[in-house]
């Protein structure tokens, strides 16, 4: 359906206006997840981000890093097995890690 790669859409565009975000995923690994976003961020299909020369690689990382000041946090738990309480105490986690900002 899209869901997720919606999510890492927007996941993208809000670090780009340099947000800070928390992604939580039940169903895709966090690697899936963080590819995904740094595939959107550097405008590059997933499977040629591998495939980039090194000098355009490390031009376009850090293109990115002079028009992003946002933090990602990717936090991924095993499909059914997460409810609002590990939710809460991850939340209060990161707000004592003083990432209490988190869109």
């Amino acid at each position: 359906m899209g869901k997720s790669l919606f999510m890492c859409h927007c996941a993208s565009s809000a670090l780009l206006q340099n947000k800070n975000v928390l992604y939580i995923t039940l169903e895709m690994a966090e690697e899936k997840i963080a590819e995904r976003i740094d595939s959107n961020l550097l405008n590059c299909d997933i499977q040629n981000i591998t495939e980039l020369p090194k000098i355009m690689f490390e031009n376009k990382v850090t293109s990115i890093s002079k028009k992003t000041q946002g933090k990602l946090v990717i936090k991924e738990y095993p499909t059914a097995s997460a409810h609002v309480g590990h939710f809460r105490a991850l939340l209060n986690d990161l707000a004592l890690k003083n990432h209490s900002n988190l869109i």
